[in-house]
């Protein structure tokens, strides 16, 4: 993955992240909850997340970085 405009791999992406909420009882005495992530899945990204290049600060979606 690399900036279509620099070829730098500096970049940003925007992300959603999912998770388990392993004791959603403790939230309801006012402790946070425990999060666990989700195993045996790969990272999906979607083809239209915004995206960054840190040296350049070109935008584009992540499809145009090579993230997709």
């Amino acid at each position: 993955m690399r900036c279509p405009k620099c070829n730098q791999s500096n970049i940003r992406v925007s992300a959603n992240i999912t998770c388990y909420v392993v004791n959603a009882s403790q939230a309801s005495r006012g402790e946070p909850p425990e999060l666990e992530p989700i195993d045996g899945y790969e990272p999906y990204i979607e083809p239209a997340s915004f995206t960054l290049c840190v040296d350049c600060d070109h935008e584009g979606d992540a499809e145009s970085f090579g993230l997709v």
